[in-house]
């Protein structure tokens, strides 16, 4: 809306200077007018109505609870999902665990092969790990390069085991590079945390997943 009015009153300025160096009277002002505000009308309202789809598609985000990339839960949908398993197990005495996977050399991917193959590379992952996952697995994007899963009836070993199936699976997934390097490779490193044994509450759950992800890291 705001550049409808400015290229608006820039255009009457224009036109009314070259209307007055070209010896134009004043009865053809009224039709400049009248033509300049029509397209002053036009250009608001398309403005006003590109300005609502905007917010209209920005609220849908917002409200959505997919990760608009991978198609996964958002991190948000996913630690709602952690706090009602936790309580589940609680209640019944039941076991659970959480695995967040981190992609290595993410940034050096990004570097070498640019953004949108980054972007896909992830999307990539995000399949791969939703498939290579039990149906009752909940998996979610946990961080700009990294994955969190949800392993209802799980222990640690059994988490561990699930780990380090998925860095295997990972490792030999082929990944769209560019010219010089169609096909591109990428490993991830894992770390998973317990209920009841590292935690009984979600915070210290992802918190201790999260600390030994940096361990493995360095």
């Amino acid at each position: 809306v705001a550049g409808a009015l400015l290229v608006s009153a820039v255009c009457i300025a224009l036109v009314a200077l070259l209307a007055q160096e070209a010896g134009h009277g004043a009865d053809s002002l009224p039709g400049l007018m009248i033509g300049m505000a029509a397209f002053t009308v036009s250009g608001v309202v398309i403005g006003a109505q590109a300005e609502r789809a905007r917010r209209h598609t920005e609220v849908l985000e917002e409200t959505s609870i997919l990760d608009p990339l991978t198609g996964l839960s958002k991190r948000e949908h996913f630690e709602r999902r952690l706090t009602e398993e936790t309580r589940r197990c609680e209640r019944y005495g039941l076991t659970c665990a959480v695995l967040i996977a981190e992609v290595e050399c993410f940034d050096e991917f990004r570097e070498q092969f640019g953004h949108y193959k980054a972007g896909l590379l992830l999307e990539h992952l995000g399949d791969v790990l939703h498939v290579s996952i039990r149906d009752h697995d909940i998996i979610g994007r946990y961080g700009p390069a990294s994955f969190a899963i949800l392993l209802p009836f799980a222990d640690a070993p059994r988490a561990e085991t699930v780990g380090a199936r998925l860095r295997d699976i990972v490792t030999e997934t082929e990944f769209e590079g560019d010219v010089l390097e169609p096909v591109a490779h990428c490993a991830i490193r894992t770390a998973v945390a317990s209920y009841p044994d590292d935690g009984c509450e979600r915070d210290a759950l992802l918190a201790v997943a999260e600390s030994r992800l940096r361990e493995a890291h360095r």
